[in-house]
């Protein structure tokens, strides 16, 4: 009897630890993506979640009034007076909201 609780406590175990070994080595296959690498060479510590999040702000805010650019389009650089200019314009007055605007353009420029 003892041995069978032993072993299927053990084999209980087992299973645990390798789903959650199995779901920590897919996070870090996503953490390793070649776009977040490239994202965070320009804006240190971004995150899959924040570049999700300042797509979607970039998209609700500035296609209200115009077209899009690709932010491909510019460097970080000549964004920065773009967007000083837009922000105001498009009456944007959350940090959050800027923050996540400016490090996403900034994460998918040239």
């Amino acid at each position: 009897m003892i041995n069978r609780i032993t072993i299927s406590t053990y084999f209980l175990f087992l299973l645990l630890t390798t789903a959650c070994t199995s779901s920590k080595n897919t996070d870090n296959k996503k953490e390793a993506s070649p776009e977040l690498i490239l994202a965070r060479e320009r804006v240190p510590g971004i995150t899959i979640e924040r570049l999700k999040k300042g797509n979607r702000l970039y998209i609700r805010n500035c296609s209200a009034c115009h077209a899009l650019h690709n932010p491909s389009q510019f460097t970080a650089q000549q964004w920065q007076p773009i967007l000083i200019k837009m922000l105001v314009k498009a009456k944007i007055k959350d940090s959050t909201t800027k923050t996540l605007i400016t490090d996403y353009l900034a994460a998918k420029s040239k």
